[in-house]
This record gives C-alpha cells, sequence and structure tokens, in this order.
C-alpha cells in the first residue's frame, strides 16, 4: 500500500523521528510542570506541618538539633523529594519496561541481553552509590547546617557582637567553617561525578549489545535491521530515566 511504502521511506522516518522528538520535548516541560506545580502544593502544607509539630513537641524534641539541620529540612529536603525524587522513580520503572517489552516483540534475546543491564543500572548502582555516598553526603549535610546554625545567631546577636568587639572573630569563625564546607562539597563532587558518569557505560554496553544480537540474528537469516535500529534507539532515550535516577541517588 501507499501508506506502507511512504512510512518506510526515509521521508517517513524523518518525519516520524522528529515528531518523536518534538513530543519528548513537549512531555519532559509537562513532567516538570506538573511535578514542580504539585511539590510546591506539597511543600506549602507539609511546612505548616511541620512548623505546628514543631511547636507542640519544643523544646524536648529540639535538644541536639541544631537550627540550620532543621533549616535544611524544611527549605532542602521535602522540595527535593517531591520535586525531583517521585518522578523518576516512576519512569526507572515504566521505560525500561516498555523497552523490554518491545525488544521482547523482535526477538527475546534483545530482552534478554537488555534484562541484566536495566537490573544493574536501575537496582544494583543506585543502592552502591548510596551505600557509598552516605558518609560523604552526611559529612556535607552535617558542615552545611553548622553553617546555617552559626549565621543564624551571628544575626541574631549581632548587636552583642558590636558591643563587645567579636566582629573580626566572628569572621574567622566562618571563614573556617566556610572552608569546612568546600571540603566536604569538594568530596561530594568527586562522588556525584563518578556516579553521574556510570550510565554513559551502560547506556553503550546496551547499544553494542543490541548491534551483537542483531548481527547474530543476521547470520541466522532471522535478523531485521530496522528492527535493532529502532529498538537501539528506544533503548538509549529510555536510560535517560536511569540516569535521573542516579541524579538523586548522588545529591
Amino acid at each position: 500500500r501507499s501508506s506502507d511504502l511512504w512510512l518506510a521511506s526515509p521521508t517517513g522516518w524523518g518525519i516520524a523521528t522528529g515528531i518523536s522528538a518534538a513530543l519528548v520535548v513537549v512531555c519532559r516541560y509537562i513532567e516538570g510542570v506538573v511535578s514542580h506545580a504539585g511539590a510546591y502544593h506539597l511543600l506549602a502544607h507539609l511546612r505548616v506541618r511541620l512548623y505546628e509539630k514543631l511547636r507542640t513537641l519544643a523544646p524536648a524534641c529540639l535538644v541536639g538539633r541544631q537550627k540550620g539541620g532543621i533549616l535544611n529540612i524544611a527549605v532542602s529536603d521535602i522540595e527535593f523529594f517531591f520535586a525531583h525524587t517521585i518522578g523518576p522513580m516512576f519512569t526507572v520503572i515504566l521505560l525500561p519496561c516498555t523497552t523490554l517489552v518491545l525488544a521482547l516483540c523482535y526477538h527475546p534475546l534483545y530482552a534478554a541481553v537488555l534484562l541484566p543491564i536495566y537490573l544493574l543500572i536501575s537496582v544494583a548502582f543506585p543502592l552502591a552509590a548510596v551505600k557509598l555516598g552516605r558518609r560523604v553526603g552526611m559529612r556535607y549535610r552535617e558542615r552545611l547546617g553548622q553553617m546555617k546554625a552559626f549565621v543564624l545567631e551571628s544575626i541574631y546577636g549581632l548587636k552583642d557582637i558590636q558591643i563587645f568587639g567579636a566582629g573580626n572573630r566572628r569572621m574567622e569563625q566562618v571563614t573556617q567553617r566556610g572552608q569546612a564546607i568546600n571540603r566536604a562539597a569538594h568530596g561530594l563532587t568527586l562522588h556525584q561525578q563518578a556516579v553521574s558518569s556510570v550510565p554513559t557505560f551502560f547506556v553503550y554496553l546496551a547499544r553494542i549489545s543490541i548491534v551483537a544480537v542483531a548481527s547474530y540474528l543476521a547470520l541466522a537469516g532471522t535478523g531485521d535491521p530496522v528492527a535493532a535500529i529502532l529498538l537501539s534507539y528506544v533503548a538509549t532515550a529510555s536510560f535517560s530515566s536511569t540516569q535521573s535516577l542516579t541524579t538523586v541517588v548522588s545529591s
């Protein structure tokens, strides 16, 4: 049929690819808007609840806690979880599963080589990254919380600092804490760069595996070059979700 010939032509594939790329951009924009809008609505509610709970439990619940640490929870942690964690957790399940179903429709060998790669990058590697980066991340959070608490105390006690002429000493202490944060941030950055670079290896491993299976099937006389190209494109796109997940676990 003429419609089938048009779709199989280079022009048809080019138009289909352009439409797919446009849909990816639009859907990512919608996902970002919806997730952040929902996150900010939840933030407003949860921060009020957090304040109400602290007000009823204080001062006992504040013993041993720094103001900077509580500020991190109220400002950074809640927002990061709802705006940047929920989405990747859904996509890291949906996209690989969809790709595996498509691979299984073409040939079971494609699914057989992709499944271990998805398990490694979606399950094993994030768990290892969290375990290895926990100490580095906690050190940075502690230093940052101490710095925020120290700055808040300095602002509240600014009048006393001026009366006793402790401004220079206070600045030295701020500088020391800033240097401690920089050292902790340096270790965290090294961990994040290592974690964010590993998924690229799995992307190329998936491509090589698909090409290897396609070559084997071609030698056996049952290969489909178009299926191999399409599956390679879809598998590469599906790894964007796993890369988002590694960004979450390294932050």
